[in-house]
């Protein structure tokens, strides 16, 4: 634990720094995994009638 000043405003500064990245690095993989999805759907082709819908 920082006893002066200084420690303690480098040590809240590296704890930031350590919020960020991990902020960062989350939003990039949600963004990614975001466009993959939208990709899929957009071009997925149009759904088969289910069985059902066949009888009817």
């Amino acid at each position: 634990m920082p006893i002066t000043a200084l420690g303690r405003i480098i040590a809240v500064g590296l704890m930031l720094g350590g919020l960020v990245v991990i902020g960062v690095t989350s939003a990039t993989v949600v963004s990614a995994l975001t466009d993959r999805i939208r990709q899929a759907a957009s071009h997925e082709p149009p759904a088969r009638p289910t069985r059902r819908e066949r009888s009817e």
